[in-house]
């Protein structure tokens, strides 16, 4: 109820705004763009009582919807490994492992400033130097 209550009076600001207005001599279009755009920040600062009452109120039936905590990551993993079942965790633990086997591949410099292995040059083409970088 406090919703409604706190539309009802946005548009009793908002027809305010356009009667004085009007009244003033705006028509047409830009009577009510200028009306929008004033009768906002009006209703700010006049409705704060009825905008925290309605925020109050879709607070509460938020929380009794729910208890409104997000699950921790454990939670939702568990969740979703439940979802796809176990041929899923399966491919997805031989994916990692695979992965980490490609990472451990000795000889392969993991960044630019690493240096490989001897003999592993040979094996792959030479890149150029960097520019301004000594060889």
């Amino acid at each position: 109820m406090p919703v409604l209550v706190y539309s009802l009076l946005r548009l009793a600001v908002l027809a305010g705004c356009a009667v004085v207005l009007a009244l003033v001599g705006f028509r047409g279009w830009l009577l009510a763009l200028v009306a929008v755009l004033l009768a906002a920040p009006v209703a700010y600062l006049v409705l704060a009582g009825p905008r925290t009452a309605a925020a109050a109120y879709l607070a509460e039936r938020a929380g009794r919807r729910g208890d409104g905590q997000p699950l921790d990551d454990d939670a939702e993993d568990a969740e979703a490994d439940h979802v796809r079942g176990p041929a899923a965790l399966e491919d997805e633990a031989d994916g990692e492992q695979h992965a980490v086997g490609e990472l451990e591949e000795p000889g392969v410099a993991q960044h630019h400033d690493e240096v490989a292995a001897p003999g592993a040059a040979e094996d792959h083409p030479r890149q150029a130097p960097h520019p301004g970088r000594e060889q």
